[in-house]
Parts: C-alpha cells; structure tokens; sequence
C-alpha cells in the first residue's frame, strides 16, 4: 500500500544541483533542477530589410534601434526604409515633451546643423527639388475635396522666442483666391513681417491671382548703380507690355528712346523747365513740362 504524501517529512529546498526524474516512452532519465529551470538567453532579433514600417511609438537609441537591422551593432548603422509612417510626429533631437504635437520637428544648434531640413535633387535632366504644400477639404490623406475661397494652401512660417512663448514674425503664404473648381485655381501669394513695437506679422504685399501687385507699406527703390546720363531703358519703372513705357530718371537732358507719353525726372535740373520731360513721338523727342517754382 501506498504512502499519502502527507505522512512524509517535511521536504527541504531542492538546490540546482538536485535531479528530478523524467519518463518518457518509458524510459526514465533524470536532469537537474537548474537545467529545467533557467530562463533561456534572450537574442536581439534579426528584423531584416524592412520595405514598409508601421508604427506608433518607436522611440529608442543608437545601440537600440539600427535602422538596416544589424544585430549587435554598437552605433546605428546608415541605411533606409523605402517607407516608414508614423501615427502623429518624428522628433529629431527633440526634447522628451515637444511644444508641438504634430508634424516632422527637427532640433538642434546652429554649430552642427542639426536642425537643417535638406533636399538634394539628382538627376541628369532640369527637375529640382520640390517642397510640397498640399491642402484638401477631404477627411482622409487620399481625398481630392474641391478647396474653397480663403482656404490657405501652405506657409512658410518664421518664429521667434520673446522670452514667453513662440512668436511668427515673417510669413509667406498662399491662399484661394476666388471660386476654385475642376479647371480654376486662383491664388493669392502674400508676404507679411512684423514692424518694432508688436509681435504680430502683418501682410505688406501681396499678389492677387491676376497678377497684381499690392503693397501695403511705403515703397522705396534702392538703385545700386550711378544714375544714368540721359537715363537708361534698363532703369525705369515700365508699367505695361508696352515697350519702354514708364518713368525714367537720369541727368542732363533726355536721350533714352521710350513709348510716347513716358515721362524722365531730371536729377540735376535747375529750372522750372528742366526738371521733368515728357516723350512725344515714341522715341527720343522730349518735350520739357513746366514745374512751379
């Protein structure tokens, strides 16, 4: 008769070294406690090449995350994804709480460049490289919803820290301009800086989609060249696709050929007749108008 496991004395600890019987088919073998026991050495995982990268939250270091795969690799190897999506932003040098939520976000200083955002094009033919700025009024990444008028289409955003907060104090921007559809996309460019006193940008240009030119601040022309003698085709204000319509400057009289009715600003006159001309035949025949005193 069989023994109850209750009337056996107490048992004390089994050590690694201690066998414990195994049967099988059988047969009975032994092994030791620790051969049984010991959790298996863990290997890093070879994840190969991958083509497509899905994730949300792949964080790490250069020992932790090679981006060709390597095992055991000590720095981060180079290599390339030939696509790799993110769920919400990529930090590069980025701090661990980012000030924005969303989007590529690149950190650094200006003695390693580290936060330069570089395109290089290469390729045997006139194609450059192209910044893309995309907006649609689909709900997906894939939609192509008809925009609408005042819809902005992209910027270039440039910021300032005024010691509180992120400031933008330049701006370039596009926007629809008037009624989009299949076949007409009118568009408005428009430039807009900050001035002292405020830390607001402001639009002081902008380009509507006919081609107008809107300045909104005073407008001065930096010639860097000598004025001309008799003036000059190449420095003038043309106004149309008329041929050398416009006002031209220089000293002395008048010997530029312009369209008729262009006018030319005497630097040196000195007279009531000699300051101002007007173009009479649509050539060089400069007729002198007479200026108040």
């Amino acid at each position: 008769m069989g023994t109850k496991i209750s009337d056996l004395p107490v048992a004390s600890a089994v050590a690694g070294a201690n066998l414990l019987p195994i049967v099988q088919s059988g047969v009975t073998n032994k092994a030791t406690v620790t051969q049984l026991f010991t959790s298996p050495a863990l290997v890093t995982p070879d994840l190969g090449t991958p083509t497509n990268l899905v994730g949300t939250n792949i964080t790490g270091t250069a020992t932790a995350f090679n981006i060709n795969g390597t095992v055991g690799a000590t720095t981060a190897a180079a290599g390339s994804f030939t696509q790799a999506n993110v769920s919400s932003k990529i930090l590069v040098n980025g701090p661990a709480t980012s000030i924005y939520a969303y989007g590529s976000q690149l950190y650094g200083t200006a003695a390693n460049g580290s936060s330069n955002a570089f395109q290089w094009q290469y390729s045997a033919n006139t194609t450059a490289a192209t910044y893309l700025f995309v907006k649609t009024r689909g709900t997906t990444s894939t939609a192509f919803d008809l925009v609408v008028n005042g819809d902005d289409l992209g910027s270039l955003a440039f910021c300032g820290t005024n010691g509180a907060a992120v400031c933008t104090t330049g701006l370039v921007y596009a926007k629809i301009a008037g009624v989009a559809s299949l076949t007409s996309m009118p568009t408005s460019l428009g430039f807009s800086t900050t001035p002292t006193g405020s830390i607001a940008a402001s639009t002081r240009m902008l380009i509507d989609p006919d081609g107008t030119l809107n300045v909104y601040a005073n407008v001065k022309v930096n010639q860097l060249s000598a004025i001309p003698a008799g003036g000059s085709q190449t420095q003038a204000l043309n106004f149309s696709s008329t041929a050398n319509f416009g006002i031209f400057y220089g000293s002395g009289v008048p010997t530029v050929s312009a369209a008729q009715g262009s006018l030319y600003l005497r630097s040196d006159g000195s007279s009531t007749s000699t300051r101002m001309y007007v173009n009479t035949n649509g050539s060089t025949t400069w007729t002198a108008v007479t200026t108040a005193a």
